[in-house]
């Protein structure tokens, strides 16, 4: 760095040395040619040594910011010759002493004070730009992946955005199907609802015909009532045994209870039909299930005094459950009596 500074000053001497020259060759009305060839041979010798010195810096340096500074230098040098001989042809001869005299007091002038700041502007601005370290990038790399996952949030809020748009639209369409569907099923309900009450009032009455139309209309065969009658207490009341058979096989619960623990065993016994009696026994009834009055199904049909239905309750293994011998029904205890002569 010293020896670049130093350059720079040599340049800037030997240019101001010119200008003045110039200025004291202008500023004298008479000149003596040989101290004015004496001042060319010394120009010309410091011409000499700069472009040596140019030589040397660009053996050393071969950035641009010299090769620039050297295409100046060069320029004031040729400017500088010029004007030399231009003077020398043109302006008249002074004595070696004005020369000298003009010299000195040239060096000071304005001229050679602005073509010297001129010729440092260059040195200054690469002597700055070598000083000042290199600028850091002012947008920073991103680290890896994140335009990936830019892009993928991107997306995902694009298809968010769309999905909302498309609950948003098909809201409507939505509320009209619901409406629909609930639509078909209160029908479908209601279809029900008639078709029960068709089946349990056909069951009631032995009605087979209305039965088979009201199975055939999907009526719920455990459907239960207020009190907890299904169709199959109805039909062992009503006394149809194709009703009743007709119910287990569509599903009908052969031991469900009403609200007094009464089966549709308890029901047939009660009504007296045997028939309807042997197919819930065929089916897997509880021959001995009591109600919530302690009775079986043969109890209560020695209570309503239906002989034929004790009988074939007693031979299904019914038996009187945990009542007292004076609580008993005389048809029971008959059918006890007899149970135990055949066993002996």
């Amino acid at each position: 760095m010293a020896f670049f500074t130093n350059t720079l000053s040599f340049i800037c001497v030997a240019v101001a040395s010119a200008n003045t020259a110039q200025v004291g060759q202008n500023s004298h009305g008479e000149a003596n040619v040989g101290a004015l060839d004496e001042i060319r041979a010394r120009e010309r010798s410091r011409a000499n040594a700069w472009t040596r010195l140019l030589e040397q810096i660009r053996e050393v340096h071969s950035g641009d910011h010299v090769s620039m500074l050297q295409t100046s230098v060069q320029e004031k040098i040729n400017r500088a010759g010029s004007k030399i001989s231009a003077s020398a042809e043109d302006a008249p001869a002074v004595s070696a002493a004005e020369a000298c005299e003009t010299f000195e007091k040239g060096y000071g002038s304005d001229d050679a004070s602005a073509d010297l700041d001129e010729v440092q502007v260059a040195p200054t601005t690469v002597a700055s730009e070598a000083a000042s370290p290199p600028k850091q990038s002012a947008v920073e790399e991103e680290p890896y992946g994140a335009a990936t996952l830019k892009a993928t949030l991107e997306l995902m809020i694009v298809i968010l955005f769309l999905d909302g748009v498309r609950r948003w639209r098909s809201q409507p369409q939505e509320k009209e199907v619901c409406e629909k569907v609930q639509s078909c099923n209160d029908v479908a309900d209601a279809a029900a609802d008639r078709a029960w009450e068709e089946l349990v009032l056909a069951a009631s009455v032995g009605d087979e015909n209305g039965a088979q139309k009201a199975l055939a209309a999907k009526a719920p065969v455990r459907r239960t009532d207020t009190w907890g009658c299904a169709p199959l207490h109805f039909a062992a009341v009503g006394g149809s045994e194709e009703v009743a058979s007709a119910l287990l096989k569509l599903g009908a619960e052969v031991d469900a209870l009403d609200a007094c623990d009464e089966s549709a065993l308890h029901f047939a016994a009660r009504a007296g039909h045997p028939g309807i009696c042997e197919i819930l026994l065929n089916n897997g009834a509880d021959v001995n299930r009591v109600n919530n009055q302690e009775m079986t199904p043969m109890v209560v049909a020695g209570q309503a005094k239906q002989e034929a239905t004790c009988r074939l309750l007693a031979d299904h293994g019914g038996h009187a459950g945990g009542m007292a011998d004076e609580e008993l029904p005389a048809l029971v205890i008959c059918q006890v009596v007899r149970k135990v002569l055949e066993a002996a």
